[in-house]
């Protein structure tokens, strides 16, 4: 789970559009985890390829919370400046169990990082685990949930084909757009049991840009109540987001009310910040049909990332009510901040 620390003390990065329309997933800065700084300037390569990684940490796989997630990916980057005498942390991005993506190397998107020896041209994703002899773990479905859709991300952005094989400059030959630390080092990373998920997962990432994604932010809710107002946080998505002090009546509401662009299975997630003040049962409804489902979230966890609630068959045109209730206990908040819909095959 995600720390609770309050909205206003987060540090998740702001996610947003880029070049794309595929959204950046969030991602957690490099001060959430204490990063030391680097020793040495970034410099820049135009991403071409997504290089996959393991750390080759079994205990990491075990990490029980966000926090001993964070603290390993701080002892990552001890080991690659201390240890190897690096300037600072190889990878670009790591990933943990939980699907929390934390930021790597110092300087943004497309700095080089040092993770395969070749590096420029490459985005490095470490999946935090020992996927291979003599271990042998299997990632979690949320680690590679969080992978796909940072590595969609970034193919949507730089209109890199997940199946495509392209010049990779600094290995200097054509090499495959998503391939595996192997096969381009004397290595066993990413391990066999990721290796051999290569094939699917560029089917994934692949599937992934060609779904058909609606965002609404706040700007784009229905219908609100009047308890709720807006507020600042840097893990919002978006310029702001709604918020309300919960009652046990639940006497107010927050419906976003999306316009269906084509008939199809619609993938429904909601996006909250982070914060210990949450409603840790906040009431979420979809009403379509004039049938009504629902079910409650915990927001004080799994803040500043999409939360998947379900899949739900829609037609063309139709205008489903989505949106949550302020009914919970007193003294916390219910959050509004945005819907994601997602198409799938």
């Amino acid at each position: 789970t995600s720390p609770g620390s309050a909205a206003s003390s987060s540090t998740c990065g702001n996610p947003g559009r880029n070049q794309g329309t595929y959204p950046k997933p969030g991602v957690w800065s490099r001060s959430s985890w204490g990063a030391d700084p680097p020793q040495c300037p970034p410099s820049y390569c135009t991403t071409t390829h997504i290089g996959i990684h393991h750390t080759a940490s079994a205990s990491e796989f075990f990490s029980p919370s966000w926090a001993e997630c964070a603290a390993n990916v701080k002892a990552t980057q001890a080991y690659h400046m201390y240890t190897r005498s690096w300037c600072d942390l190889g990878y670009n991005y790591m990933v943990c169990v939980h699907g929390d993506i934390f930021e790597g190397r110092a300087g943004g998107d497309d700095v080089r990082g040092a993770h395969d020896g070749s590096n420029c041209g490459s985005m490095g994703v470490a999946l935090m685990g020992y996927f291979h002899h003599p271990h042998h773990q299997i990632p979690s479905t949320t680690m590679l949930t969080a992978m796909l859709e940072l590595a969609a991300w970034k193919c949507d952005q730089e209109s890199i084909d997940p199946h495509g094989s392209e010049p990779y400059s600094g290995y200097g030959a054509s090499m495959e757009n998503v391939y595996g630390h192997r096969d381009v080092s004397n290595t066993a990373c990413p391990g066999d049991n990721i290796y051999a998920l290569l094939p699917s997962i560029r089917d994934d990432i692949a599937a992934l840009i060609e779904s058909d994604i609606v965002i609404f932010d706040t700007s784009s809710i229905f219908t609100v109540g009047t308890w709720f107002t807006g507020t600042m946080s840097p893990d919002k998505y978006g310029a702001d987001y709604l918020w309300a002090n919960s009652t046990p009546s639940g006497n107010d509401f927050a419906w976003w009310a999306p316009t269906i662009p084509a008939s199809g299975n619609w993938e429904i997630s909601l996006w909250w910040p982070q914060g210990s003040n949450r409603n840790q049962q906040t009431l979420l409804g979809l009403r379509f049909g004039g049938r009504l489902f629902s079910t409650n979230v915990n927001q004080q966890i799994e803040g500043g990332k999409w939360n998947i609630l379900g899949t739900l068959s829609l037609p063309v045109g139709a205008r489903p009510l989505i949106g949550m209730s302020s009914q919970g206990a007193s003294g916390s908040v219910v959050v509004a901040d945005a819907l994601r819909l997602v198409r799938r095959s």
